[in-house]
């Protein structure tokens, strides 16, 4: 929902996208990714990057170099199939248009 908004941008000059930015990382401040997955009962696979990216994903100082080991091995894995009920729980937010109840 939020990349499908943010792709559309460019596209309407009258929204203010810097305070969009900035009420994003407020709400970020506020809700975890894994409080948001609490309270909408959607749960993203634990190797998603929104699971892993403090672990796999953060910044590097100017000084530090990626482990190139390991983004190998990261890139390597298979895509996992994704399991019945899951499908089933993606048909029924959509069916129920998406929206996340809090």
């Amino acid at each position: 929902m939020v990349h499908t908004f943010l792709t559309n941008l460019p596209q309407n000059p009258k929204l203010d996208a810097d305070k969009i930015v900035a009420r994003a990382v407020r709400l970020e401040k506020r809700w975890s990714p894994l409080e948001v997955q609490k309270r909408s009962g959607i749960w993203l696979d634990d190797w998603s990057p929104v699971n892993t990216y403090d672990a796999e994903w953060h910044n590097l100082a100017a000084d530090q170099h990626p482990d190139r080991i390991a983004a190998e091995r990261y890139l390597s894995m298979p895509p996992r199939k994704r399991e019945l009920w899951e499908d089933e729980v993606a048909e029924m937010v959509a069916a129920m248009g998406g929206g996340i109840m809090g």
